[in-house]
């Protein structure tokens, strides 16, 4: 519902501005992204609930890792064997009691087997989903214990800990398209807030002779919510 509701504030600000209107804006987060899983395997459980913050790096969810950690093992081992058969064909070939293709051989398995033990330490990896950047999860897209396949989205989350506000202005303000130039928002709460205007699309409407700007929102108290809506505010 909120999505919807973001979108049609979207269509609200391409329409034209009529004289003396006010210019309203939305809040969006300053990045979202969905999270997918990289294995085959079940979504045994999330670490955070929607809404609960987290940090860079932390894991978000974790799925069934039994099958990708015998394969570590396995390739582990293989990797241990093949290194120490090659260490023993150097030896023997000192001693020129092996020949060189033997020695190559060794060694040719030595590096297979530590590229197999790569990927499966990477496989293994992969069932800890880790947050890409500070943020929060917003929506639940897999549940948990539900089987999950490479690409499958499992939640989407955004970083509100800045906010774009994004409004169409006149095109020919200079005191609105001017990078880093601070602005003020008066939010429909009643609520005023300030940021420097961050990007300035190259492309101007041709139909209502404005362009689309973001004006960046410091919100690391976590005082604003993505979705809020309000206008440009000139007033004292």
């Amino acid at each position: 519902m909120k999505l919807i509701q973001i979108l049609c504030f979207a269509f609200l600000l391409s329409l034209p501005l009529a004289a003396g209107e006010r210019i309203r804006t939305v809040l969006f987060p300053f990045r979202e992204a969905v999270i997918s899983a990289r294995v085959d395997s079940v979504l045994h459980n999330f670490a955070f609930r929607i809404g609960q913050p987290f940090k860079s790096g932390d894991v978000i969810a974790t799925l069934v890792d039994e099958r990708f950690l015998l394969e570590f093992q396995r390739a582990s081992e293989k990797h241990k064997f093949d290194q120490a058969s090659f260490e023993d064909q150097q030896r023997l070939k000192e001693r020129n009691l092996t020949s060189e293709y033997l020695l190559k051989k060794a060694e040719f398995e030595r590096n297979m087997s530590a590229v197999i033990l790569r990927e499966a330490q990477l496989n293994l990896s992969y069932c800890r989903i880790t947050a890409p950047f500070d943020g929060k999860v917003v929506e639940i897209l897999t549940r948990e214990h539900e089987t999950v396949r490479p690409g499958q989205p499992v939640c989407r989350i955004i970083d509100d800990n800045t906010l774009l506000a994004v409004m169409n202005v006149p095109m020919h303000d200079r005191n609105l398209t001017t990078v880093g130039r601070t602005l003020r928002i008066k939010l429909d709460s009643g609520q005023i807030i300030s940021g420097e205007i961050y990007e300035v699309s190259p492309q101007a409407d041709h139909r209502t002779g404005t362009v689309r700007i973001k004006v960046r929102i410091d919100n690391r108290n976590g005082a604003l919510t993505a979705g809020a809506t309000g206008e440009l505010y000139d007033g004292e």
